[in-house]
């Protein structure tokens, strides 16, 4: 009777629940807890220090990666939020609030479409980053920017994604341009109907002279192919 006891202990596949498990390398739930197929880790509370604790498998949708909920990550960790915040395929990270200082801060992924990149809103950036306009402002492909009036000195300036056609590159409109930066004139000042009127031959200067349309003490060259030598212009 005695190895006949053994042999059903050892044949049987059932394994006993955590609590009672001793010393065991894969510790396991319960069978009745966890669906079939499924690769069952035992609950977060259940786990020692130093483990890779996983949220139980009840509550995590099939296919997809589960991670303790952020409260519960301890400090040096990759601190993802729950599966639930999650929308299927997508990489979910902390929502901005929740991240300390020096980590890569993103937008919760809620706020952001599948696909796009997420970055954090202009006004939680810090000094010296490179600053991007928060995804809604965006449309689909389009590289964003922070708009003009929010660029630091010394940034490269463009214009909002919403003001420059496809394709075009943007620059900042000439009245807003600081003194020193390269001046081109706006998008809409160089309509194909603008006329370029010669002045006397006397007169002569280069093509990079003041104009009119210029902020003091900046450079704009007269955008035509037909650019003659001191220009003025006249709109029809």
């Amino acid at each position: 009777t005695f190895w006949l006891s053994c042999i059903q202990d050892t044949d049987d596949q059932y394994r006993r629940p955590v609590q009672e498990t001793t010393r065991r390398p894969h510790c396991r739930r319960p069978l009745q807890e966890t669906t079939a197929g499924d690769h069952c880790r035992r609950p977060v509370q259940e786990t020692s220090a130093g483990d890779q604790c996983r949220r139980p498998v009840q509550e995590t949708s099939a296919g997809d990666q589960c991670r303790r909920p952020v409260q519960e990550t301890s400090a040096g960790d990759q601190c993802r939020r729950p599966v639930q915040e999650t929308s299927a395929g997508d990489q979910c990270r902390r929502p901005v609030q929740e991240t300390s200082a020096g980590d890569q801060c993103r937008r919760p992924v809620q706020e952001t479409s599948a696909g796009e990149q997420c970055r954090r809103p202009v006004q939680e950036t810090s000094a010296g980053e490179q600053c991007r306009r928060p995804v809604q402002e965006t449309s689909a492909g389009d590289q964003c920017r922070r708009p003009v009036q929010e660029t630091s000195a010394g940034d490269q300036c463009r214009r909002p994604v919403q003001e420059t056609s496809a394709g075009d590159q943007c620059r900042r409109p000439v009245q807003e341009t600081s003194a020193g930066d390269q001046c081109r004139r706006a998008v809409q000042e160089t309509s194909i109907n603008i006329r370029l009127m010669p002045q006397p031959r006397e007169s002569h200067r280069p093509v990079h002279q003041s104009h009119n349309l210029t902020a003091s003490g900046a450079e704009c060259q007269v955008l035509a192919p037909f650019v003659l030598p001191r220009c003025s212009l006249i709109s029809d």
